[in-house]
């Protein structure tokens, strides 16, 4: 079930982080797909998802997050880092969408409060069943 405010149903919102413009596209491009209203936003490095996060005044945050981790200047385990320690973030699911991440980091990753890790490459019809089953699961 969506949202409700004001007896209007909200679409849920997600956020990518990632500084690759292809990635960025592929994401887009499944994300139209979806049969149901997405919103969609993406931010090419932390600092400014962190910035937009932050300065919500009252606002409704994303339902999900993805995050790249080989970001530049700010790679994504800092990212997350900083996602989860804040108090008003700490909340909000964080997924990983990301090229090859070894065992290492994905442990890392995993304690420092990811939510589940997708590796990259991923075809569009992939993504865009992941995130309907990560709604429909978010539904129940």
């Amino acid at each position: 079930m969506l949202p409700i405010v004001m007896g209007q149903a909200l679409p849920y919102e997600l956020i990518l982080i990632d500084d690759d413009p292809e990635d960025i596209e592929l994401f887009s491009l499944a994300i139209e797909n979806l049969k149901f209203p997405v919103r969609f936003s993406f931010f090419k490095g932390c600092f400014e998802a962190l910035e937009a996060l932050v300065n919500r005044a009252k606002g409704r945050f994303p339902d999900v997050v993805f995050l790249d981790v080989f970001m530049n200047p700010v790679d994504g385990f800092a990212c997350l880092k900083a996602i989860k320690d804040s108090e008003q973030l700490a909340k909000i699911p964080v997924i990983i969408y990301s090229h090859a991440v070894n065992l290492h980091q994905k442990m890392k990753l995993k304690t420092l409060g990811a939510g589940d890790i997708l590796i990259k490459p991923i075809d569009m019809r992939q993504l865009t069943e992941y995130v309907i089953r990560l709604i429909s699961e978010r539904d129940d």
